[in-house]
């Protein structure tokens, strides 16, 4: 059977159809049921009966369209260079969110049309701070919401704004530190990145295409990230943890650190760079207190001072996590490094390291660390006193000493199993490695799957 041209959407250009909205995707039955019910011929069906004004009947699949206007109101392209390609993007509102279109537009096309279903959506264009000579942002969205009824057309230009800098940076000790990265994130539509940057030598916030200022969206609530503890510091002050309004309220956020206590407990001088904490090989398990972050354990040619470039990995860092641990029965072990996320705990995942006392001294071109430490402030507390010392190799031997002296602090007798908890990352990627023995089960060490990469491990 033929079908009749009712149903096609040729026709109906030359037909009224409002600039909002249009009905479509009617079931081919139905078309077919109201073109001989209105007695249509094939050259010219009237369209009187079947609709109201402003609206059509057709196939296909319901859109948003529109175009991308610039912050005078003309084309989005007269504020982007020749040629310039941008991404329009429909979220769908509701939960997290989730992308229901995408389209790439080339200039001089300022049009898009990004099919939809029903509900409701925020419009998104991307992509424009490498491509723009103007002070807009490189991502622009348009919460709306933009409604989409069932079975109809939605039309809807997005209109860009010029944008505001972000005030703020990074520093540490006081001092422009680089290289620190900045998230930006819609508080409505989390999981979608408003901007992204780091900051620069000076310490201030640019885009990470280079552009500075980092430009942001005026009149909007945001959710920023990417300020946090690093080795070798402690964090002294951060972004907001709740969302805020941007630029009032807030117009500025700040990532300023200092270097940690912990950074001086570092061995360096054989080449095997190791931070030395209480109970806590390599510094990395956060004690309550101003102790920070130490550098966990990384290799270099020897040096005789701290190993990185403060709060920053210059060499790949080798251990996830590592300390001590002491089994006194068969369902209880003692910890010197936090264990949260690889076993179960009563009440606290780490038993030792709090209440720490320590001492530095010169030891030929290298250190000696001492630290003092008990169980007194474990839940599962045995009366248990630990006196902890490390000490570089000598030259041209890549190891670190790590000496533990246990002594019972009550009159009757414990059984001990000591032994230690090392979460080690070959080459700083620990989803290729693979762990084995030697010596009689002495030596445990680990390298990557297929023998490459950097062995490392301890010996008891």
């Amino acid at each position: 059977m033929e079908i009749p041209r009712l149903c096609r959407r040729d026709i109906l250009a030359g037909f009224p159809v409002a600039s909002e909205v249009r009905m479509r995707k009617l079931p081919l039955a139905i078309c077919l049921a109201l073109s001989i019910t209105s007695g249509c011929s094939p050259e010219r069906p009237d369209m009187t009966a079947l609709t109201s004004p402003g609206v059509a009947i057709h196939l296909g699949v319901p859109s948003i369209s529109g175009r991308m206007l610039g912050p005078d109101g003309t084309s989005l392209c007269n504020f982007l260079f020749p040629g310039a390609a941008v991404t329009m993007r429909a979220i769908r509102f509701g939960g997290n969110g989730s992308t229901a279109a995408t389209q790439t537009v080339f200039c001089p096309s300022d049009a898009y049309d990004l099919p939809s279903d029903s509900g409701s959506f925020a419009l998104r264009v991307q992509s424009l701070g490498f491509q723009t000579f103007a002070a807009i942002p490189d991502r622009y969205i348009d919460l709306g919401p933009i409604v989409v009824p069932p079975l109809t057309d939605v039309v809807h230009d997005l209109q860009v704004q010029y944008g505001l800098p972000l005030g703020g940076g990074a520093t540490i000790d006081g001092a422009p530190l680089g290289n620190l990265p900045v998230t930006v994130s819609y508080a409505s539509l989390l999981g979608f990145g408003a901007a992204f940057g780091v900051s620069d030598t000076f310490g201030l916030w640019q885009e990470t295409t280079g552009r500075s200022p980092f430009l942001l969206q005026s009149d909007q609530d945001f959710v920023f990230t990417g300020c946090s503890q690093l080795t070798g510091t402690t964090l002294v002050n951060s972004f907001p943890i709740v969302p805020v309004h941007f630029p009032v309220p807030v117009g500025s956020v700040s990532c300023d650190l200092a270097t940690s206590l912990a950074a001086k407990f570092t061995h360096t001088s054989s080449g095997v760079i190791v931070g030395a904490l209480p109970g806590d090989i390599g510094g990395l398990s956060l004690l309550p207190g101003s102790f920070g972050l130490g550098y966990g354990v990384q290799f270099s040619d020897p040096l005789p001072h701290p190993p990185a470039k403060v709060g920053f990995d210059v060499f790949p860092l080798h251990l996830f996590r590592g300390g001590l641990l002491l089994g006194v029965s068969s369902s209880t072990v003692l910890s010197g490094v936090d264990l949260a996320g690889f076993t179960t705990c009563s009440i606290s995942c780490r038993d030792f390291g709090r209440g720490a006392t320590g001492r530095l001294e010169k030891n030929g071109p290298g250190l000696k660390v001492t630290w003092g430490y008990s169980d007194d402030y474990s839940p599962q507390r045995m009366g248990l006193g630990v006196v902890q010392t490390s000490i570089d190799g000598p030259a041209g031997k890549r190891y670190v000493l790590f000496r533990f002296r246990l002594t019972n602090q009550r009159s009757l007798p414990i059984t001990l199993a000591p032994g230690l908890f090392m979460d080690w990352d070959v080459d700083g990627f620990g989803g290729d490695d693979l762990g084995q023995t030697a010596l009689n089960g002495q030596l445990m060490y680990v390298s990557n799957d297929d023998g490459s990469g950097t062995p490392i491990g301890t010996a008891v």
